[in-house]
């Protein structure tokens, strides 16, 4: 360590304040995605998993029930009423495909006619009246397919349309969507005029410390002035439904954290998001679950191989920390300047705790002082000695205390 690296001045920058306000159990949920629609084999596979998810730590499920489920009352879905955690339903404004095994994206709510938003107001009503705590549209529109104003004005009348419908019946439900859109005035535009309560953004792009910064930053700026709440979901691939851990990278650029990466990559990546001030989705196949052949179908199992049950262990212990240090409602702040935290290393404070995210190919020493929590990859960590955390891992500490410099006084 040079001269000049211990005389850097270490500097930590406020980026988000702690809520106080009284919380909701949207405002910080982490919340277990499945993706493709569900049919009734998959609500019943899903349904065998609640309790699973329940006990890692998850607060919700998001899931998409098939067509059928929808267009009439469903006791199927209603089964599902009074088993943990909660469910977070979409019904897309168009069907979704009659197979799981494909991937499909339903056209925007904006480009419906009122016959077709009257359906997904129907479907709306029947996905509460099965016991929802909230509905999902999924996507909106992207960077690549913009709306035109004049659909953009009709996909914000009828979301509040389906406001309304919430609102006469279940009171306490929530409202979701997807803009997977870097244009400013387009994310400013359904954050103030559609009142959303999670709206996903796209996840970063290159995990090059200032742009990664630069991203969170702006979601919770653009955010915070309104009281919304950030909801992360920082991953743009979709499962491809078959046995194994496969994933498609179709439409990931090459730029992004996600091109050509594998399960340490996206585990501190996970890690990550889940550290930040908001409510999180994550995909049920990234961090212990799994999909597997049986009987000419493929089943979701949690835990369902050593590696799959290593991860699960480690969301345990994360979605634990989480909850009890509140960082879903905490504060966010940028650390520089630390002498041992080189290049491609970014390290911030949430409601207190260290976040140590090392995007490069070295390791990374962490001083002794900062006692380790949850790491993303196994480390090997001793009382009064570094933790060495190598590239592309996340890990967590106890924030040392700040020591008062000794200082000797002469008569």
């Amino acid at each position: 360590m040079t001269p000049a690296q211990l005389e850097r001045p270490v500097t930590t920058t406020l980026i988000h304040r702690c809520a106080h306000a009284p919380l909701q159990w949207w405002h910080q949920a982490v919340i277990c995605d499945f993706v493709g629609a569900a049919h009734r084999n998959e609500l019943d596979n899903i349904k065998s998993l609640i309790i699973d998810l329940a006990r890692v730590g998850f607060r919700a499920i998001a899931l998409r029930p098939a067509p059928e489920f929808l267009t009439a009352p469903s006791p199927e879905l209603t089964d599902l009423r009074h088993r943990p955690p909660g469910r977070h339903q979409s019904p897309p404004a168009h069907p979704p495909p009659g197979s799981t095994h494909a991937r499909h994206q339903p056209p925007p709510p904006g480009a419906v006619n009122d016959d077709e938003a009257t359906a997904v107001c129907a479907w709306t009503q029947n996905a509460l009246a099965a016991g929802a705590d909230g509905i999902d549209l999924a996507l909106l529109e992207t960077t690549d397919a913009p709306l035109p104003a004049e659909q953009r004005e009709h996909l914000a009348a009828l979301i509040r349309r389906i406001h309304s419908e919430i609102a006469d019946s279940t009171p306490s439900a929530t409202l979701s969507a997807e803009a997977l859109t870097n244009d400013e005035a387009t994310l400013t535009y359904h954050l103030e005029e559609e009142w959303l309560h999670h709206l996903r953004d796209g996840p970063p792009t290159p995990l090059a410390r200032p742009t990664l910064r630069a991203n969170v930053e702006r979601a919770l700026a653009q955010r915070d002035y309104l009281g919304h709440v950030a909801a992360w979901h920082w991953s743009r691939t979709r499962h491809v439904e078959a046995p194994g851990d496969v994933f498609t990278m179709q439409d990931i650029p090459t730029t992004s954290w996600e091109h050509a990466s594998d399960p340490a990559r996206r585990t501190a990546m996970n890690l990550y998001a889940l550290s930040l001030p908001g409510a999180a989705y994550i995909p049920f196949a990234f961090m212990g679950g799994r999909l597997v052949a049986s009987s000419n179908m493929f089943r979701r199992v949690w835990e369902g191989d050593k590696d799959s049950a290593a991860e699960a262990r480690t969301l345990r212990e994360v979605l634990r920390v989480r909850e009890e240090r509140a960082m879903g409602t905490g504060s966010l702040a940028w650390v520089d300047g630390l002498a041992w935290a080189h290049e491609g290393v970014n390290v911030h404070l949430s409601a207190g705790v260290l976040v140590v995210l090392n995007t490069s190919d070295q390791v990374v020493e962490v001083p002794a002082e900062h006692r380790l929590l949850v790491c993303s990859t196994p480390v090997a960590a001793a009382e009064r000695r570094p933790t060495t955390l190598p590239g592309n891992s996340c890990a967590w500490f106890e924030t040392a205390k700040i020591q008062r410099r000794p200082v000797s006084f002469n008569d």
